[in-house]
């Protein structure tokens, strides 16, 4: 079979080719066992998964690379041990592969293996390996993935970062309040989120000092974690950082506000739906129906700064009123030809 024929079989998708390619995969020509391989991965059948695993031997390090992706493509989980195996190959390309392999495939057994690859004399490798183990998420990783977090390579410690947050693992919390001191910005974000994942209260101080961060993407992820985590001592610093120059930092600044629900942001969040950005606003409503309390009603009512009759404003109003209508607060005016096309959502109406 000509490398040209395995390529157009794999590119058919066609399942009986299997057998013909399974085949190819001993063939004397190199370009027609690095097809043949490509190809199998391609069709995707386990039926290629023994065969695939003992082109892993081959001599040849184009066709054990394509062997590595073809099973992983397939993701059976016999060819483990031998994608194991792999992360020992004297080549760099076969080795991240094998990681990225593994953490496709999810096998637990692979843990061991991966922590080890941590300590590759190539970062790739290692950035892979840590990859793999935050897609795995098994806690027998997190003692390596914290020390992970002090790898001279950057990318590396991203993912560390980011692989914590997967696991979840409290453990773990120390060390990402220290990764957010990290020269790296993509470092410090993943932090951030991953605290945020962990949901420790610990980190709350750390994650308000991050609200400072020069990095927007940063100062987003620490306000994500603070909602997240629910802690009211945040509210006073994400009250201040609703003004944030950033519109997405800024909605995730009102969405944390509401979740937290201390009312004390009640007026911030007020002023903050008249902000230009649309997303900003519409969290800021959100925010406000999550607090939902009698005194958020009153201040919406007697604020100068809003139009109680923009939709999202009147709905909100609307909802509220009907929640604390036997309170003997405010009740809004109604001028329809001030309502103009404000709608009243299903939500509303399941509150009557």
């Amino acid at each position: 079979m000509l490398g040209a024929a395995a390529e157009a079989l794999g590119n058919i998708g066609d399942k009986q080719a299997v057998d013909e390619l399974v085949e190819a995969l001993q063939d004397g020509s190199l370009g027609v066992r690095r097809a043949a391989a490509e190809a199998l991965g391609r069709i995707g059948d386990k039926q290629a998964v023994d065969s695939l695993i003992k082109a892993l031997q081959d001599k040849r390090l184009d066709v054990r690379s394509n062997a590595v992706e073809a099973l992983e493509s397939i993701g059976n989980e016999r060819a483990v041990d031998s994608l194991i195996a792999a992360l020992q190959d004297k080549r760099l390309e076969v080795r991240k592969k094998a990681a990225e392999a593994l953490g496709r495939i999810g096998n637990e057994k692979a843990v061991d293996a991966l922590n080890a690859a941590l300590q590759d004399e190539d970062s790739e490798v290692r950035s892979y390996a840590v990859e793999a183990l935050g897609s795995i998420g098994n806690e027998k990783a997190v003692d390596a993935l914290i020390a992970a977090l002090q790898d001279e390579n950057s990318e590396v410690r991203s993912y560390a970062a980011w692989a914590l947050g997967e696991i979840g693992n409290k453990k773990a919390a120390d060390a990402l309040i220290t990764a957010l001191q990290d020269e790296d910005s993509e470092v410090r974000s993943n932090a951030a989120e991953a605290l945020g994942s962990i949901g420790n209260e610990k980190a709350v101080d750390a994650l308000n000092a991050a609200l400072q961060d020069e990095n927007s993407d940063v100062r987003s992820n620490a306000a994500w974690a603070l909602g997240e985590i629910g802690n009211e001592k945040a509210v006073d610093i994400l009250i201040v950082a609703l003004q944030d120059e950033k519109f997405f930092v800024s909605n995730n600044v009102a969405e944390a506000l509401g979740r937290i629900g201390n009312e004390k942001a009640v007026d911030a969040l007020i002023a903050a739906l008249q902000n230009r950005g649309s997303k900003v606003r519409r969290e800021g409503v959100e925010a406000l129906r999550k607090i939902g309390s009698p005194a958020c009603l009153e201040k919406l009512l007697q604020s100068a700064q809003i139009n109680i009759y923009r939709s999202d404003i009147f709905s909100l109003a609307r909802s509220l009123a009907i929640r604390f209508s036997k309170q003997r607060l405010a009740f809004i005016p109604v001028y329809p030809e001030l309502v103009g096309k404000a709608e009243i959502s299903d939500r509303d109406r399941g509150e009557k």
